[in-house]
């Protein structure tokens, strides 16, 4: 993938940082410094200027992000130091046997549920509304309500986690994400699309590249038809 050579990737960003992570944190940064005017991303004004030509809109693009000078906010950490880690806690042979702490550890990484778990009313996570509470304990008290949350029929969020990443072949995994939104079998309060295909991008990065709503975003703006889950 361009973003990983030489010739496209930031100075700061480590050499063996898989290429799927380097993707999602391209397009993330693209987004929030590049598509924003004020409060308000204009990716779809992008999207009807680079529709007719995508592959200038993203050489363009990966010009720019090649030659920061240093992460426009936590790039480098979320590559250097949280991709290894998610990668090693997302395993297969360690998913199933995540604490309720190494759940917090993890939802603290993914950047679709800091971004969810901000809007969420204190009181659901078992938060007392005495005072602001930062997005590291938002997420923190969301990752402890989602561990002690059951699905309909009675599955953790390991059991549904451990199911879309290694309940099949690769082929069907997308299958799988979307009965862990969908169906009542699996479907996990708080755990969304974006959520759960972010955590299948950091697990499996060189198969399935993190993807959530600002990822979709940033494609759109560079010129690619994808669909922005609302």
């Amino acid at each position: 993938m361009k973003v990983s050579l030489d010739a496209n990737r930031p100075i700061w960003i480590n050499s063996d940082v898989p290429v799927g992570a380097q993707a999602d944190q391209f397009l993330h940064a693209h987004y929030y410094e590049r598509t924003f005017d004020g409060q308000h991303a204009k990716y779809e004004e992008h999207f009807d200027r680079n529709r007719n030509d995508p592959d200038s809109a993203i050489q363009e693009a990966l010009s720019w992000w090649h030659n920061l000078k240093a992460p426009t906010s936590s790039e480098a950490v979320t590559l250097n130091e949280w991709a290894p880690l998610l990668h090693t806690m997302l395993s297969a042979d360690r998913i199933s046997m995540l604490s309720e702490t190494d759940l917090v550890e993890v939802f603290m990484r993914v950047h679709a549920i800091r971004d969810h778990a901000r809007r969420v009313e204190n009181k659901v996570v078992g938060l007392p509304d005495s005072r602001h509470y930062t997005t590291e304990e938002k997420a923190a008290a969301l990752a402890r309500y989602v561990f002690r949350t059951r699905s309909a029929q009675g599955l953790s969020v390991l059991d549904v986690l451990n199911y879309v990443l290694y309940g099949g072949s690769a082929y069907n995994l997308a299958g799988r994400l979307w009965e862990a939104i969908a169906s009542s079998r699996y479907k996990i309060d708080h755990l969304g699309i974006s959520a759960v295909g972010e955590i299948v991008g950091w697990a499996l990065p060189d198969k399935f590249p993190p993807r959530n709503g600002s990822t979709s975003k940033a494609l759109r703006s560079l010129g690619f038809d994808v669909q922005v889950q609302a």
